[in-house]
């Protein structure tokens, strides 16, 4: 994802942020200094101590909207990407492009101390927020399940194991586009891995 507005916000001026804009520009911060202290954050912002204490009381506070925010992104990638249209494989390959898109979410979600839970992803009211309303509970398995019946998926896998692959690749593949700094060449390493490792054989 090409990122159009740095961590640093000070150009915006002080206390011209919206609560929704400091909770966008935290997730920024916190993807690349986990241990950022809460002044820190409203430095980095561009906004007075008093502005950011306002909407949040204490740095748990934010984190937990931070959490909140980056759970409702990946929930509605999930269905921005409609796992029901195409072949299971091609699924889960519209997964991971519109998962990779969420970039800074993703460090905050594959940080050796997670901020974004298992949990918050579980979140009932997170998931209304994302809009997945009638979306099965296990959507990737689920995926799994059809691309073996349509035959775009090798039938022998299981699909608990598809789902762990997917998410660890998508974490190598962050990973890696972070180190040379390109989301298009970690994205097309995830999409190859992915087609060559969930094929069926005779593909």
């Amino acid at each position: 994802m090409t990122r159009t507005r740095g961590a640093d916000h000070r150009a915006q001026g002080v206390g011209a942020l919206s609560r929704q804009a400091m909770i966008d520009g935290a997730i920024e911060i916190l993807a690349t200094d986990p241990s950022v202290s809460l002044s820190e954050v409203a430095r980095r912002l561009g906004v007075g101590r008093t502005s950011l204490y306002r909407h949040f009381s204490d740095r748990p506070s934010l984190l937990a909207r931070v959490q909140t925010e980056g759970a409702r992104r990946i929930i509605a990638a999930h269905v921005a990407a409609d796992l029901s249209a195409g072949t299971g494989l091609s699924a889960l390959e519209r997964l991971c492009e519109h998962l990779f898109e969420l970039g800074p979410v993703l460090s905050l979600l594959f940080a050796d101390n997670p901020l974004i839970t298992d949990e918050a992803l579980a979140d009932p009211s997170v998931a209304l927020a994302a809009g997945a309303t009638g979306e099965p509970q296990e959507p990737v398995p689920h995926t799994v399940l059809r691309g073996q019946a349509d035959g775009s998926i090798d039938p022998g896998l299981d699909p608990a194991w598809v789902e762990l692959y997917l998410w660890m690749t998508l974490a190598a593949g962050h990973l890696y586009a972070t180190q040379v700094n390109s989301r298009r060449s970690g994205l097309e390493r995830v999409l190859q891995a992915l087609r060559r490792t969930l094929g069926p054989p005779d593909a």
